[in-house]
């Protein structure tokens, strides 16, 4: 029947009806017909109807049905369908209204966010991580040249609308070429009923770059027209602020284009400028 209050258990805690409260074990909690509470324990958490409410373990929680709520493990979160967030190493579910953060995150169609290191989802509204592979979603390859790098090669990667950043670029400084890697987020926006033409916008900073230089972040918006489907080109302004290395030398070399402002005082002070840009995406 219908369990209503507390159940706490050195080991294991099992409701044959619904719960309506607390179960807390050392092993594990199970009910059969789902409820609403709270399950925590150190091993496990299983819900075999539809529960609302939290899951607490240190290494899984399942859900059979709909879940609403929190899941939260150091293992695995795993549930047929999600409305709340999933919180936990890997975190896999069918349909997501809410959020999922992890290392891996898996699911089906998702309104909201997944934030983990590899996304996987059949469509997400926001999806951020170093890869995110979203099956109604986007992935393109882009190469351009701006004022400050004459060679960028850039992925994106994410839904229909967001996309993760990522450019490995070139940049000329007193006869010497130096590489530079960016990461960022942006968004996607078609224009017109046949999205032949699109806008996009992103922000994107440098994490890795040559030794004794100095690094950049810049905000774009580009104007692209789709030839066909795999091929378009694009153009665009930027804004630019390089950060010069405390022991950099001439920190100008190789920015040409001007109007050119110093946010600060001395020779590290951080340089600021509008770009150009162009390119294309395959």
């Amino acid at each position: 029947g219908t369990m209503e209050g507390l159940q706490v258990s050195g080991v294991a805690n099992v409701a044959g009806g619904e719960v309506l409260g607390l179960q807390a074990a050392v092993g594990g909690n199970l009910a059969f017909a789902g409820g609403t509470g709270a399950q925590l324990s150190a091993v496990f958490n299983i819900a075999e109807g539809a529960y609302t409410g939290w899951q607490l373990s240190t290494t899984a929680n399942r859900a059979t049905s709909d879940f609403r709520g929190l899941q939260s493990a150091l293992g695995i979160n795993l549930s047929e369908r999600l409305a709340g967030a999933q919180l936990g190493l890997i975190n896999i579910s069918g349909d997501v209204s809410g959020v999922q953060l992890g290392l891996i995150n898996v699911a089906a169609n998702v309104r909201g966010m997944q934030l983990g290191l590899i996304n996987i989802a059949d469509d997400v509204s926001v999806p951020i991580g170093i890869l995110s592979i979203v099956r109604k979603g986007r992935l393109a390859f882009e190469a351009s040249a701006d004022d400050f790098a004459p060679l960028s090669v850039s992925i994106k990667t994410g839904g229909r609308t967001v996309y993760v950043l990522v450019t490995e670029g070139v940049r000329l400084k007193e006869r010497e070429a130096h590489t530079f890697t960016l990461m960022g987020l942006g968004v996607h926006l078609p224009l017109g009923a046949e999205e032949q033409y699109y806008l996009d916008v992103d922000l994107a900073t440098q994490f890795i770059g040559s030794e004794g230089l100095g690094s950049l972040s810049r905000l774009r918006v580009m104007a692209g027209w789709e030839l066909k489907r795999r091929l378009a080109l694009f153009a665009g302004v930027s804004l630019n602020a390089y950060e010069p290395n405390d022991n950099e030398e001439n920190p100008d070399a190789g920015l040409w284009l001007k109007p050119r402002w110093k946010l600060g005082r001395g020779p590290d002070s951080t340089r600021v400028w509008p770009g150009l840009l162009l390119g294309v995406r395959i």
